[in-house]
This record gives C-alpha cells, structure tokens and sequence, in this order.
C-alpha cells in the first residue's frame, strides 16, 4: 500500500527512505509533523513513530535533448539564439530577461497562467540552477520566501531543452505554509533564476508548455542506431566489418564533445556521448586556417587505413540535427592535395530530419575508393555550430 505525506492540504508526493521501500505513514488519515533537514531529507513523526525519508524529485522532461536547436519564432516569450539566427539579429521579448535574475513581465502586477500549463526554457549551462517562481512581494513574504521551484539539474554544455509542469514546482522546504505548484501558478510575478556566481548559464528560449508533443517517432537505420547505446556502424567491410565514429580537424579547429571520452579499450571513443545524448552530438569550432574544417564520421573497418569499394550499399541514410549545412564526403585513404573526393551537401535541419544520399547524388558518384564516411562542416573562420547523428542505414531503412 502506498501512502503520500501532505502539508496543510498540500499533497508532497510519496516518500520513501535509504532502500526505495514505501514508508507507511500518516495511515487512516493520521497527523504528522515534518522536520525538514534541507539536505535532501526530512524526519515524519507520526504518533510515537519517526521515520528518515528521502524527498521525492520531479526530473522533468528533455534532460538530455541533444541538442535543441532554435530557430525563434513569434509565438516564444523570450527568444535568443546567435548561433543560428545571427549574433545581430535582436531577441523575441515578449518577456524580459535579465542575466543572472530571471525573466519578467512588461506589466507589473501577478500573473495567471493556469492556461499555459507550464513553461519550458531552453538554455546551456555549465552547472545546475533553479527555476523559481516569484509569486510577488506580499506572497512571497506570506510563504516566508519559500517558493516553488524546479531544478535545472546536471550540466547542459549543448542546447537543451526541458519542460515542466506547474505541479512539478515545489517548495524546497517542507513547512508551512504550503501552496502547489499549481496554486501558485496562478499568482506569478516573474521567474527567478538562481545559479552559482561563477557559472555560465545561457538562455535561448522561454515559451509556454501547453502540453505540447515533444515526442519524435524516430526509425532505426540497419547499420547503426544511437539509441542502441553502440558506437560501431556494421558496414561488412574487411575482416572487421564494423567501424567507429571519429572526428578529425585541421589544426586551428575543434570539435567540443558534452561528455568526457573514452573507455578502458579505446581512450577517445565517443561510446559516452552516444550514450547520454542518444546520438553523435557536440559542438564545432572553427579556427583561423584558410580553409578551416571539422569532420564527424565512421570507418569502413575499425581503425584500418584500406579502402574499400561500397557500391553495393547504393547509398545511405541518415537522421540527423545540425544549426549549419554540411558535406557528406566518402573520404578514401591518404587522399592527395586536389584530388575530387566523392561528396553531396546536406542541408541545416533544427528538427530531426531523415534523408536518403544515393551515390548518384554525390559528385563524382563514385563509391568504389572508401575508407571513412565523414559528415565535414566547413564554414567561414570563426564559425561554431551544433549538430547530432541519430542513426545511419542503408537507403530505406531509416523511415517507415
């Protein structure tokens, strides 16, 4: 049987303690009194009986979106994203934002917003922070500033978007008096954003929830699929018929990955990425060379430098993200300075978005000299860019 802790009416959520088992408290309606350690834990007395539990914690949705990419619209409340539309282009302000405060109304007053649902924010952090909601002065004050809020939990170094509805708001202290999530959305004044002094928090979007559809329906191409958490591509090529994702640079460029590399077989494989952000995703950057790039892609055959002929394969497919066009090259090994490598550009997409890339699409069209399948981003110096790779396959097989 499972029971749920309340505070003046306010239901707090099932409680738990150290082993995940439910505590049987406040049975048949009984009294109980909360002492709140503000560590993540609060002693329930009830009758002769205290327990030590653990607060229960609303993740949310989207913690690892990789990566949202924005193109502003006229419908979000506050909107910036340089990357993509232009570091001069001004921001979408039906609200205002103001770093390391929040974000505000135009009018002054309290704010009903029963009808949003809740609020998602876009951003990148290199910390956590909390979304709060300040309920205005005398409310505030009436709580003893003990306002609902959100945790934006974990690092977020590519554009992430998560969403939360108003009853995912808490208050961090379990004492009274209490309001909802829900109660308390009908009363706000702005939002706060609280974040270490030294973190650097970035905002890209603020809209309303409006229990939108996040969801994508997205298929498994038959060579590879992040959300199989495997970093080999099966390509049937040589003795090893598999190859693994790699990235290579001139030497002014970068690739910034959102998680740290490597395993105990292989120091710099992108395995962790893969498996946190459910696809090949980060960040590129361009140096000062004069004609700087940065390539993400697979071998033909782990780590060897042959070539191979792939003819056979007809083509390929891939579901992909990416803020800027790119190139899909089939790169041969040890290509010579002005030799034509084989390559078809593939247009930016903020959404996800699946393509077929038969080889007559490529010039030359010429499949028969391969050793890496290289997505290569080459954009004036200075240009950064996000992207992800979702999965690969050979034409067909990454649609219905």
């Amino acid at each position: 049987m499972r029971y749920i802790i309340s505070c003046d009416g306010v239901s707090l959520g099932y409680i738990y303690n150290e082993t995940n088992e439910n505590l049987p408290i406040a049975a048949g309606g009984q009294k109980c009194t909360l002492d709140d350690h503000l560590d993540g834990t609060v002693d329930v007395t009830c009758g002769t009986n205290t327990y030590t539990a653990n607060k229960p914690s609303d993740m949310g949705v989207g913690l690892f979106s990789a990566p949202e990419l924005v193109s502003c619209k006229g419908t979000d409340l506050w909107c910036y994203s340089p990357i993509i539309d232009g570091a001069d282009k001004s921001p979408i302000t039906q609200m205002t934002y103001r770093e390391n405060e929040g974000f505000f109304f135009a009018s002054t007053g309290t704010h009903d917003l029963t009808d949003w649902n809740g609020i998602c924010i876009t951003y990148t952090s290199d910390t956590a922070a909390y979304l709060i909601m300040d309920l205005g002065e005398t409310k505030n004050l009436e709580l003893n500033n003990n306002l609902p809020q959100v945790t934006l939990k974990n690092k977020a170094p590519l554009p992430t978007e998560r969403c939360f509805g108003w009853k995912a708001f808490k208050q961090p202290r379990w004492a009274s008096p209490a309001i909802s999530g829900n109660d308390a959305a009908k009363t706000i004044a702005s939002f706060k954003i609280d974040q270490p002094s030294e973190s650097n928090f970035n905002l890209i979007r603020i809209r309303a929830y409006r229990n939108e559809d996040h969801s994508f329906d997205r298929t498994c191409g038959d060579m590879w699929c992040a959300e199989y958490a495997e970093e080999t591509v099966i390509t049937d090529c040589g003795n090893d018929p598999v190859g693994v994702w790699k990235s290579t640079t001139d030497a002014t460029s970068s690739v910034i990955w959102p998680a740290k590399l490597g395993h105990e077989f292989n120091p710099i494989s992108l395995l962790p990425v893969i498996e946190i952000y459910n696809s090949v995703a980060g960040t590129f950057n361009l140096g000062n060379g004069e004609n700087p790039y940065a390539k993400v892609g697979f071998d033909m055959s782990y780590n060897s430098d042959q070539n191979f002929d792939i003819t056979q394969w007809g083509g390929f497919c891939i579901t992909y993200k990416s803020s800027h066009d790119f190139f899909a090259e089939l790169t041969p090994s040890n290509a010579t300075e002005g030799q034509k490598i084989p390559r078809v550009l593939v247009p930016r997409s903020l959404e996800y978005k699946t393509i077929d890339l038969p080889w007559s699409s490529f010039s030359p069209s010429d499949a028969s000299t391969v050793n890496l399948v290289n997505f290569v981003f080459s954009e004036p110096a200075g240009a950064t860019g996000y992207f992800a790779f979702y999965t690969v396959g050979k034409p067909g097989t990454c649609t219905k």
